[in-house]
């Protein structure tokens, strides 16, 4: 995967995912947190953990939704500058 252009990641992934010891880390890294702007990182970030502990798929859901219009909103500023 190149972490310039994360692959799209669904529910399947989340579950799949969610056991693992460092779910988090590697749940929020294919979510592109690196692609956002910072305090868009943290929210992502706390937003990846909750689900962590929850396993609620509404929470997978919005959080998918949430990190594309995040790193598309910090990729058009940054293409203004």
């Amino acid at each position: 995967m190149n972490d310039e252009n994360p692959r799209e990641i669904d529910e399947d992934d989340f579950t799949a995912l969610r056991l693992q010891p460092d779910a988090a880390r590697v749940i929020a890294s294919l979510l592109g947190v690196q692609e956002m702007e910072p305090a868009d990182t943290l929210r992502t970030e706390q937003e990846v953990n909750e689900y962590v502990k929850s396993g609620d798929m509404g929470e997978a859901r919005a959080l998918i939704q949430h990190s594309k219009v995040r790193r598309e909103l910090w990729t058009s500023a940054n293409e203004e500058d």
